[in-house]
């Protein structure tokens, strides 16, 4: 269940997550506080408000925080969907997440993602779900297509649409539909900075 508490502590670690990646050697307060007003940012302050009230059953102010979100932030993000810790969503927006996903923590989307479990077969929508593993990255226009689960440390790269499940951590995909590529190391994965395109605390 979320609480208030769980959902400021998730918020905290977005902010944390950011403002790593963004270079936090390079930011002082007043940088700090442009952050929070970013429309990446703002979308996913949004989303997990919207998130501990409909599970709350307060859902009145649902509607204001996803017209900041679409119109503002350019995200629909489903209240209903279950995302970790550590989101970070790219400033130019365009990302569509429904509710019937369930994301794990530090995942990173680089903009216009969608993620849908379109009609396939005789797929029972009222279980069916996409599962993104913890610290997975959706490059630019990457989509997920179908309901499938996708292991830990997968990197889409940028216009690959994902339509079978990856079942092998640092699985590096691209083409449509997307293909195994490589295979990495999680701890390299874990240390690579999506924003910047390079290892943390490295700035190009």
């Amino acid at each position: 269940m979320t609480t208030l508490k769980t959902t400021f502590h998730d918020i905290k670690a977005d902010f944390k997550r950011r403002v790593k990646l963004e270079g936090e050697e390079h930011f002082g307060l007043l940088n700090k506080l442009v952050l929070l007003i970013k429309p990446g940012f703002v979308g996913v302050v949004c989303y997990r408000l919207s998130h501990y009230l409909i599970e709350t059953r307060i859902s009145v102010l649902c509607r204001l925080l996803h017209a900041i979100n679409f119109f503002y932030a350019r995200v629909e993000i489903d209240p209903e969907a279950h995302i970790g810790p550590g989101l970070v969503l790219s400033d130019i927006g365009g990302i569509g997440i429904p509710d019937a996903v369930v994301i794990g923590k530090n995942c990173t989307f680089l903009g216009f993602n969608t993620l849908t479990l379109n009609k396939v077969g005789d797929v029972d929508f009222h279980y069916a779900q996409i599962v993104l593993g913890d610290h997975c990255v959706l490059g630019v226009r990457s989509k997920v297509m179908r309901p499938i689960t996708i292991a830990d440390g997968a990197q889409i790269k940028d216009g690959s649409v994902v339509m079978f499940p990856v079942a092998k951590t640092g699985t590096t995909l691209s083409g449509i539909p997307a293909k195994k590529r490589q295979i990495d190391d999680y701890e390299n994965i874990i240390n690579w900075n999506p924003l910047m395109g390079g290892p943390l605390g490295e700035r190009n």
